[in-house]
């Protein structure tokens, strides 16, 4: 098979393998030579049974991928997407002795509430004052500290990409956002038979994290991209104050060549801080600024938009709101995101001691895109937390 087209499928459409030419006729042959080796002084009749069922065994292999690349051609037909947001816990934030986690210690809000004032102190040159156990000495039992540095085995790096890597083989989904993800590399070696990326770093230097964003190679191709950092004021020295990014890719259907635009984020931290609202507002207009100079200097300006990512806040709504307002003041002509789009709705996506909430979004454009399916995220028995011996993030 070398195309299929249709006239919902748009043009043709081509395909990596051929199953009909010479590299069949070349592969049989090397097997039929081999066989002749192999089988002196055996049966005529045994020589043809098993030559017959070596082709059987490459018909069937043949017809397998060949089930495989219909599947994706029937899925394409109706121009369908299936959509990864994930916030994978960066392997150098991801320790059990970070105060937002100690699990295995079971305090309570206000003790919490001393750990992290004693963990934020800085010295003369802004270095951390009291590093681990420090912060939590004279609060934490010596008993909390011990069992605390028991539960470390649930973050290592070595045993969480690996269930990492699974997790996001066995939601195999189209596109994908991957935040906090501090080795791209590895991710982008371990996914190359199936996902092409793009990778952007937090512009931080001691950050050692940012945001990917994975595609599905026979589903998609990539015209454009762009990233950009986030401006959140100045510091006292006037100099901008840069922490977190955006990245954003048009891609374009190989069946059809249609466009969609996905950007994936990871917002300014602490969702109960009511503070940092007023930054992540500020970061959404930076965004739909971005995305309205990104579609119309690649002619997509009417293409459907997913944006994915690690919002940090409790309610969506409310930050896209007050960005409206604020951008409805200036005058300034937006995306029509800002207006139109809608979220998907899922349970809890930060499940700790600290607090169980959804910050993690999938968001898209309701006059061009609609949910057909959403995937459960997990539920967790009573008093059980992530990550832990199954589930590596949440």
């Amino acid at each position: 098979v070398r195309a299929v087209s249709s006239d919902d499928c748009g043009p043709d459409v081509n395909f990596a393998r051929d199953f009909s030419g010479n590299e069949r006729d070349k592969e049989y042959a090397a097997w039929a030579q081999s066989h002749r080796l192999s089988s002196k002084g055996g049966s005529p009749v045994d020589a043809r049974v098993a030559e017959l069922e070596a082709r059987v065994a490459q018909q069937a292999r043949q017809l397998r991928e060949l089930e495989h690349c219909v599947a994706y051609v029937q899925r394409d037909c109706r121009r369908t997407v299936s959509v990864l947001q994930y916030n994978i816990l960066a392997s150098y934030l991801g320790r059990n002795t970070q105060p937002w986690f100690l699990y295995g210690a079971e305090i309570t809000a206000d003790t919490r509430e001393r750990i992290f004032a004693k963990f934020h102190e800085r010295d003369a040159n802004g270095a951390p004052k009291n590093p681990w156990p420090k912060y939590v000495e004279g609060i934490l039992t010596p008993a909390q500290i011990v069992e605390v540095q028991r539960r470390e085995e649930d973050f290592k790096w070595s045993n969480r990409k690996v269930k990492l890597l699974d997790e996001i083989r066995g939601m195999d989904a189209d596109v994908m956002s991957l935040v906090e993800l501090d080795h791209p590399d590895e991710f982008q070696q371990a996914l190359a038979d199936e996902w092409d990326m793009l990778f952007h770093k937090r512009p931080r230097e001691v950050s050692l994290d940012g945001c990917g964003i994975f595609w599905r190679k026979t589903k998609f191709t990539m015209k454009a991209k762009q990233s950009f950092d986030f401006i959140d004021g100045e510091d006292a020295k006037g100099r901008a104050k840069r922490d977190r990014c955006c990245l954003m890719v048009l891609l374009e259907w190989r069946a059809g060549a249609a466009p969609l635009i996905l950007l994936s984020t990871h917002l300014a931290k602490d969702p109960d801080n009511r503070a940092q609202t007023a930054v992540r507002v500020r970061q959404i207009g930076q965004i739909m600024e971005g995305l309205t100079e990104f579609s119309r200097a690649n002619g997509a300006a009417d293409a459907p938009v997913i944006l994915c990512g690690d919002l940090n806040a409790r309610h969506f709504g409310e930050i896209r709101g007050i960005a409206r307002t604020v951008w409805q003041l200036t005058g300034s002509k937006l995306h029509k995101f800002l207006w139109r789009a809608s979220d998907v709705p899922t349970g809890p996506t930060s499940i700790t001691n600290a607090r169980q909430c959804r910050i993690d979004a999938v968001q898209f454009l309701n006059s061009q895109l609609e949910v057909l399916e959403v995937r459960p995220v997990p539920r967790l028995p009573a008093g059980q937390v992530i990550p832990n011996a199954q589930y590596p993030s949440d």
